[in-house]
Parts: C-alpha cells; sequence; structure tokens
C-alpha cells in the first residue's frame, strides 16, 4: 500500500511516470472488492497474530511478524482509498483481444514517456 502511494505521489511531484496501471480483468470493479480483499487480509493477520502468541511462548523475537501484521493493518485500513485511486489511474483496459488491440498503442506512447 505505501509503495503504491509513494508511487502515485512521486508521479504526481515529479511529473514522471513509474507505474503504468493496467486491468486485464474487471475484478476492480466488483463493488465488494473491499470486503472479499478484506476478509483475506483478516485472515492473514490471523495467522500471524498466531505465529506472535507462539514466539512470546518461545520466548523469541517476533519483530517480523509484527512489520507483516501492521503493514497489513495499514493496507486493510486504506483499502477503500487505495482501490479507488487504482481505478482512477487505470490506463489500459486488457480484458479481451479486441481491448488489448485497442489499448496496446496507449500503452506504448505510455512507454515511451
Amino acid at each position: 500500500m505505501a509503495e503504491f502511494l509513494e508511487t502515485i505521489y512521486y508521479e504526481y511531484s515529479e511529473n514522471k511516470k513509474r507505474l503504468l496501471p493496467i486491468n486485464i480483468d474487471n475484478y476492480i470493479f466488483n463493488p465488494n472488492i473491499n470486503i472479499e480483499i478484506s476478509k483475506d487480509i483478516q485472515q492473514k493477520m490471523e495467522d500471524i497474530s498466531n505465529g506472535i502468541v507462539d514466539a512470546l511462548k518461545m520466548k523469541i523475537d517476533f519483530y517480523d511478524q509484527y512489520n507483516i501484521y501492521s503493514r497489513l493493518l495499514n493496507f486493510q485500513s486504506n483499502l477503500s482509498k487505495a482501490l479507488d485511486l487504482l481505478r482512477s489511474v487505470l490506463i489500459g483496459n486488457f480484458t479481451s483481444d479486441d481491448n488489448i488491440k485497442q489499448n496496446l498503442p496507449l500503452l506504448i506512447e505510455e512507454l515511451k514517456t
């Protein structure tokens, strides 16, 4: 999440392209995508929480687990904003052969800039 937002900010502030977002399916436009992704994130967070508990019982460091957990929590908190931002910067629809033919020149032009 942070990397995506940093890339978008860099593009805005430096006026240089680093991200060429395209869609290969229409999943990003699913109105329940944030719920589906949140369920996956919460499952991963639960697995990591269990790992932290195990590390505490073993009296070993759990910095890596905490770092991952924290990043997932941040991602989940900003998920809707990130999805909205991603939808707004999509430059090419590659969901079908016809769309590929239509959008490939746009993608090539973006790569040149």
